[in-house]
């Protein structure tokens, strides 16, 4: 061994030295800061934690570790370090997550799909000139900033890190996962104010709804994508999910089910399937009697006018009606984001903060989305999602939540892809046994 080899040798066991021994220094530091009180003391555990876990695996593991677990919180939307904060504790998993993924990120080439850019530049210079031209600049810029940073921060830098399939399956499983955390949470706490309504761990019950929803739409893609002996847990999973939407009482989410359920037959030209939904409708029928339950507050009364569909309807076309008028007053440029957003209909609120030509840019951009269901391949299933809720989109008011847009972002991911004829299994083998994958 040459002279220089034996110094590059000795100098990089010195660095790696170097950095155990500064962390090790740093564990002890925390020990001591920790017993100073019940705070730094729950601090310093969980820096520590955190210094463990990037010592044990590399970056990309343990930002992909951490992605994963903002992923599996992202459903409990009423996880939230100060309750009256509007961020999440998926919020700050997520923020963790990239900022330690950083590093990948950089080696990864840009590479955005055109229609996302010209729908999301679209909506900017609309907001832009509907926030300057705005009554309350400071108020309508403030919205603006929470759509661009609540809904389209988390696409792109899906699509820049462009994580491989085996993890998208995983991060697909672990919302699905914490959904049917939060329906159990919600079974065993009962249901909210003294109505019959559940909300799980959301803070509405339309939001219980709604992740319900959209974590059955990911359950054929991730049944499809794990071993054959582990697909019953997830077609489990999605039965749960089904109860979630009818505890819920949410009937927007409870009719874009049904069309899932219905159509899904149809693009995955499966007769297996069809059996199974036909047989599922049986079984609907056959309950139907205690499905539809006195108390009315359930998904399927609410749909035929009872418990609070009535005041809840009355509501919804009064904030619907005066959204029309300011659409009317400026359809063009727009109003702002200061008035408008409490229309129930994502669809009425973006033409009413940033006009026609902003609705079409937001458009474009969950066209980007929902390309995949045209593929040929397994991915085309995440297109799923995306579907229900640009179907769900006239009957919500939830335009930017990460329970949402966590989601649409692994489609989003796929896109980036391209079209996956199919796996292989022998990539996806050596994959797992490199990162430690279990799917």
């Amino acid at each position: 061994m040459s002279a220089k080899a034996v110094i590059v040798q000795a100098g990089r066991k010195i660095g790696e030295s170097w950095t155990w021994m500064a962390s090790i220094g740093m564990l002890a530091l925390l020990l001591l800061i920790g017993t100073s009180s019940t705070f730094f003391g729950v601090f310093a555990v969980g820096l520590a934690l955190l210094i463990v876990i990037i010592l044990c695996l590399d970056l990309e593991q343990a930002g992909t570790l951490f992605v994963t677990l903002a992923m599996f919180s992202a459903p409990l939307n009423n996880l939230r370090p100060i309750s009256s904060s509007f961020v999440t504790v998926s919020d700050l998993i997520f923020l963790l997550a990239f900022a330690v993924l950083t590093p990948t990120m950089f080696s990864k080439k840009l590479a955005l799909p055109w229609m996302f850019i010209l729908g999301l530049g679209t909506i900017i210079v609309t907001g832009v000139i509907a926030t300057v031209a705005s009554p309350i600049t400071a108020v309508s810029a403030n919205q603006m900033i929470r759509l661009l940073i609540g809904a389209f921060s988390l696409p792109i830098l899906f699509m820049i890190w462009r994580p491989a399939h085996a993890i998208i399956v995983r991060l697909a499983a672990a919302y699905i996962l914490g959904t049917v955390f939060s329906v159990m949470y919600g079974v065993a706490q009962g249901p909210i104010g003294g109505g019959h309504r559940y909300i799980g761990y959301t803070y509405h019950p339309n939001f219980l709804g709604l992740s319900c929803l959209l974590a059955a739409a990911l359950v054929p893609y991730v049944a499809g994508a794990v071993n054959a002996n582990r697909s019953w847990i997830f077609w489990g999973a999605g039965v749960i999910c089904a109860l979630g939407v009818y505890l819920s009482g949410s009937r927007a989410a409870l009719l874009v089910l049904i069309m899932l359920i219905l159509i899904y037959p149809f693009v995955e030209g499966s007769v297996k399937a069809g059996s199974a939904v036909f047989a599922g409708i049986l079984a609907v029928v056959a309950f139907s009697g205690s499905l539809l339950n006195s108390d009315g507050n359930n998904a399927v009364g609410r749909l035929l006018g009872g418990g609070s569909a009535s005041d809840s309807d009355t509501q919804r076309e009064q904030l619907a009606s005066d959204a029309l008028k300011s659409l009317k007053a400026h359809p063009i440029l727009g109003n702002g984001f200061d008035g408008g957003l409490g229309a129930h209909d994502i669809y009425l609120q973006v033409a009413v903060a940033v006009g026609i030509f902003g609705l079409l840019g937001f458009l474009l951009v969950l066209w980007a989305a929902f390309r995949p269901l045209f593929w040929k391949g397994p991915e085309h299933r995440l297109a799923y999602p995306v579907l229900a809720y640009a179907a769900i989109g006239p009957l919500t008011n939830t335009l930017w939540e990460r329970l949402i847009w966590s989601v649409m972002a692994l489609a989003f991911t796929v896109v980036v892809h391209g079209p996956q004829a199919d796996h292989p299994e022998d990539e996806l083998g050596a994959l797992r046994a490199k990162k430690g994958i279990t799917v």
